[in-house]
């Protein structure tokens, strides 16, 4: 049975439970005071944490803290946040390891599909890489490759950013290197979204990794961040 912490204002908690918290077969645990929220995770070792911004919080650093201990730092963490974050706060919030960052209007409309996802989010980690990828319905001798860069990467895809024309539902060929490694990874993937802030980012999902690519990323994924 999944396990789902909250640490969150009741008002939150009430409107979850109108959608993630209704469903049976979730075990939840409540922390309703931002400053008992990281012993209750440690306490309960949940599979999915999530936090609720209030104002004064410091969500970002109990984020990283979570992500620093061993013991807690593979659960999935989604933040809900009251005032949509600004492009910025929301990739500070990634960086420091939130996998979800949702706006508190969106909960009580969350599908099914949406809460299965929320409830089996993978670990994902910030990847500044060279990617280098085609496009299959760009293939030809005029077509080489084209290039962007990775700004995280988990086992099931990465966020690309790049300048080239990709369509969502595009497959791609794509040839990578993780940070502190020096096997190039070779995967195929799908564009499933695209986030529309400055130079496009498009999120992929990995249909095929080669090799032994999946435990490689994997063990960059799960290692201790750096200091």
């Amino acid at each position: 049975m999944p396990r789902v912490l909250i640490a969150a204002p009741p008002d939150l908690v009430a409107e979850l439970d109108r959608s993630i918290l209704k469903r049976s077969g979730v075990e939840r645990v409540l922390a309703l005071h931002p400053e008992h929220a990281f012993e209750a995770i440690r306490t309960s070792r949940p599979d999915l944490v999530i936090l609720g911004e209030t104002e004064g919080s410091d969500t970002c650093a109990l984020l990283r803290r979570i992500r620093a201990d061993p013991a807690v730092r593979a659960a999935s963490l989604a933040v809900i946040s009251r005032v949509p974050p600004s492009q910025a706060e929301e990739a500070e919030l990634r960086r420091a390891g939130a996998n979800v960052v949702l706006t508190g209007d969106m909960v009580p409309d969350m599908s099914e599909e949406s809460i299965d996802q929320l409830l089996d989010v993978p670990l994902r980690r910030e990847a500044r890489m060279p990617v280098r990828f085609v496009v299959w319905s760009h293939v030809g001798p005029d077509n080489p490759p084209m290039e962007g860069r990775s700004i995280n990467v988990s086992v099931r895809g990465l966020l690309l950013q790049t300048t080239e024309p990709v369509d969502i539902g595009s497959k791609l060929e794509l040839t990578f290197t993780l940070p502190d490694d020096d096997v190039e990874i070779r995967a195929v993937g799908k564009a499933v979204r695209e986030h529309p802030w400055g130079e496009k980012q498009i999120g992929v999902e990995f249909l095929i990794l080669r090799d032994a690519a999946r435990d490689r990323i994997r063990a960059y994924v799960n290692a201790p961040p750096r200091e």
